[in-house]
Formats: C-alpha cells, sequence, structure tokens
C-alpha cells in the first residue's frame, strides 16, 4: 500500500512538473525517448537527407519548455516539439557593433558602416547565413522563432569570403 501512495505521488509531481513545463523521466521514460528521437531522426532522413533535429540528446529534449500536456478520458498526451535544423552542427550568433574608422590618408574624414542588421547566424559549412535586425532570444541552445519572424533575413547568397579569419 505504501508503494503504491509513494508512486501516486510521484507521478503527481510529474504531472505538476510537466503541467508547469518541466518533462520528467518519469512521465516519459529515458529509453522511450530515445526510441522516439532515433525514429525521428530516421523520418527525417527519408524526407531529405539535410534536415536534422536541432536536439543532439535525450538529455536536451528533458531540457526543454516547448511541450503541450493534454488529457482525453483517463489518457494524458505530451506532445513534444523537435525543432528541425539545416545543419548537424549550431549556428553561431554574432553581434554586429558598427563603430567609426578613420580613413587611410589621416584626414580627421570617418566611416562607418550603416545597416539595420543587428546580428547574423553563421556555420562554415553552410553557404548562406541568417541577419536579424533585433538580437534574437537563445533558450537552451535554440533560437526563440517566436519574436523574430519579421525581423529574420536569409541570404543566400555564397558567403565564402568570410572564411579567411575576418569572423
Amino acid at each position: 500500500m505504501a508503494k503504491a501512495l509513494v508512486h501516486t505521488v510521484e507521478l503527481r509531481n510529474a504531472i505538476f512538473n510537466a503541467i508547469h513545463g518541466n518533462l520528467d523521466t518519469y512521465l516519459i521514460f529515458h529509453s522511450r525517448m530515445a526510441s522516439a528521437l532515433h525514429r525521428i531522426r530516421l523520418h527525417l532522413r527519408d524526407i531529405h537527407p539535410t534536415l536534422y533535429i536541432a536536439y543532439r540528446s535525450v538529455g536536451e529534449v528533458y531540457q526543454t519548455h516547448d511541450m503541450l500536456v493534454s488529457r482525453v478520458s483517463r489518457h494524458l498526451y505530451v506532445t513534444v516539439r523537435f525543432p528541425i535544423a539545416i545543419s548537424p552542427r549550431p549556428l553561431t550568433i554574432y553581434e554586429l557593433r558598427p563603430f567609426p574608422v578613420y580613413m587611410p590618408d589621416n584626414s580627421s574624414h570617418t566611416t562607418q558602416l550603416r545597416t539595420a542588421t543587428c546580428a547574423f547566424a553563421y556555420e562554415a559549412s553552410l553557404r548562406a547565413y541568417f541577419e536579424f535586425e533585433t538580437m534574437p532570444d537563445v533558450n537552451n541552445h535554440m533560437l526563440d522563432n517566436g519574436h523574430y519572424q519579421n525581423s529574420r533575413k536569409f541570404a543566400t547568397h555564397y558567403t565564402s569570403h568570410m572564411h579567411n579569419g575576418i569572423v
């Protein structure tokens, strides 16, 4: 009887944590999550070989707060969103800070970059980069896309000039 009470309390705590955005291995076992992650990776590979899951490990899935908990009759459903990435490696976000540069002829004139771009995300294996007009929010190593739908631009031109150590 005492063991059943302990399991009931643990289940209640796991559900309470899930409702408040914290996933627990008591609610979804590690082996089941690892299996789901593996099947999703295989399915993505079948759809297109250049798509990847942004989560690199099962532990990162448990750290997410982007999930939906619902109940239908006596069944509890936990829906976890698995963000999809275009690169197996994470992009690096660089903040752009323009500053005046003096002219090489020692004159008093300066030049300064004028742009609406505040930051850009780049990874060397990609042939493009993302520009942001506001500094993006990063949660659990991922961009919070909800706030930046209109301020993100995808530049599709080649970026081979960025490989010379300027970045």
